[in-house]
C-alpha cells in the first residue's frame, strides 16, 4: 500500500505523509477497550486530498476510512511502546482513484 512501515522513524514517516497529503486530518476514535497493557481502538479517519498519497495525485475531496489500532503501553513510564494497525485501505484507495 505504501503505508506500511516498521519502527519509530518509520512510523513517524508514515503519519508525515499522511498529514501533508490530507488537510485537516482527524482521527476519531469510536470505540475503546483497554486491558491491561494494551489499548484496542476502532477509529475513522479523514481529511482533504491535497498531496500525493500511495502514488494517488491529489483530488481535492473529503476521503475517510476506518481502521483499528492495538497499543501496548509501559506501565512504568505510560508510554507507548508498540503500535500496530490495519486500516480499510481498499475504501481509502477508491476514494483517491477519483
Amino acid at each position: 500500500t505504501g503505508l506500511e512501515r516498521v519502527g519509530h522513524d518509520g512510523f513517524s514517516r508514515m503519519v508525515a505523509t499522511v498529514r501533508s497529503s490530507l488537510e485537516g486530518y482527524h482521527c476519531e476514535i469510536h470505540s475503546m477497550v483497554v486491558e491491561g497493557r494494551k489499548c484496542f481502538c476502532r477509529l475513522k479517519f479523514t481529511g482533504k486530498h491535497v498531496g500525493l498519497l500511495m502514488g494517488y495525485p491529489p483530488t481535492n475531496k473529503l476521503v475517510a476510512w476506518m481502521g483499528a489500532s492495538e497499543f501496548t503501553i509501559c506501565p512504568r513510564t505510560r508510554q507507548i511502546l508498540k503500535v500496530w494497525e490495519l486500516g480499510d485501505i481498499k475504501t481509502l484507495e477508491a476514494q483517491l482513484m477519483g
